[in-house]
């Protein structure tokens, strides 16, 4: 592995001064000298289809019959590329790799110039196509206690076999950027994590985040701690590239929301949201997106992005976007004396 500890700011959004923001020069030309925020990144949703039945999942409630039609899912790209969006986040949902026509949509998106992302449960890696991996920028896989018994019931694959099969892909796409995601629950195996990061600082991944149950945030901070220390002490593994996020850490929401515009959601049904933690920033967390918090339908998107129609934040108890939203409220609004820096 090579000599460096994870980077915050090159690989997190939540909870982190958004200095991505700052080296953007089309976002920061369009807020100063046009006001307004241009939907860089879009996060998107193609299918609400999953293999695994995890029992923290936070959109377990969705309807899994939903799914992005293709025709209307590329039209809605282009219009998307044609409003300034340079990346897209391919996530759930579901598994995206469930999506009937995804090789497909990875080289249109490809075509059309825009960066990928992929999260993934990395359960069928293997069956799509070496081009698609190969056109990635990063594939975050997410991973949790869960894992091992959910491959086994639902493909009959051993959690070493599965290793070993991602072992293979990393190793013919090092170009992409690998990470895991771990979701900690009162069930969590510090041997099965200490083996994940194992795997990760073998492959030279770019890092691991171990994140909490985030319907159970507060009351897991002591299990988050309890595995760093026996990763040290029990394992005694290099874990410079993990990011231990507890999510013990929000602030209130606020209107308006300028990250809805600047990386939006698109759900399997065609729906545009303000970002990925709708379903638990209400006072009574849900485990699908609300509609309520609906800003509008892809339909609607370029009248969105024209007419700056910001998503009223004001009624979300829980926001880890406090950072997003100052800066990029200071770029429209501006300041007085900046020369005084």
């Amino acid at each position: 592995m090579k000599d460096r500890k994870f980077d915050q700011y090159s690989y997190a959004s939540a909870n982190v001064f958004p200095l991505k923001l700052l080296l953007h020069e089309d976002l920061i030309h369009s807020c100063i000298h046009e006001k307004k925020v241009i939907p860089i990144h879009i996060q998107l949703n193609p299918t609400n289809k999953c293999i695994f039945d995890c029992s923290f999942c936070s959109c377990s409630n969705r309807d899994r019959r939903l799914e992005l039609p293709y025709p209307e899912l590329i039209s809605f790209m282009e219009k998307a590329k044609e409003l300034g969006c340079k990346s897209v986040t391919i996530t759930g949902g579901g598994e995206p790799l469930l999506y009937p026509k995804f090789d497909e949509m990875v080289t249109a998106l490809n075509e059309l110039g825009i960066e990928m992302g992929l999260v993934t449960n990395g359960a069928l890696l293997d069956a799509i196509s070496d081009d698609s991996i190969s056109k990635m920028t990063w594939i975050r896989i997410s991973v949790s206690d869960e894992m091992p018994e959910q491959l086994e019931r639902h493909l009959g694959l051993s959690f070493d076999r599965w290793l070993k099969m991602l072992s293979n892909i990393v190793k013919n796409n090092r170009r992409v950027d690998w990470a895991f995601s771990y979701v900690v629950t009162e069930n969590s195996k510090p041997e099965l994590i200490a083996k994940i990061l194992k795997f990760a600082n073998e492959h030279n991944f770019t890092h691991i985040r171990l994140v909490n149950d985030i319907f159970r945030a507060d009351q897991l901070k002591p299990v988050m701690e309890y595995i760093k220390w026996a990763i040290r002490t029990i394992y005694k593994i290099d874990d410079r590239i993990v990011n231990y996020q507890d999510r013990a850490y929000w602030t209130k929401g606020q209107n308006p929301c300028y990250i809805s515009l600047l990386k939006p959601v698109v759900d399997a049904g065609g729906y545009i949201l303000p970002c990925c933690g709708v379903q638990y920033a209400l006072e009574k967390p849900s485990r699908d997106y609300e509609p309520s918090m609906r800003m509008g339908h892809i339909r609607d998107f370029e009248d969105l992005i024209h007419k700056q129609k910001f998503f009223d934040g004001s009624r979300c108890v829980k926001c880890y976007y406090y950072g997003y939203n100052l800066v990029l409220g200071t770029l429209l609004k501006g300041l007085k004396h900046v020369n005084f820096v």
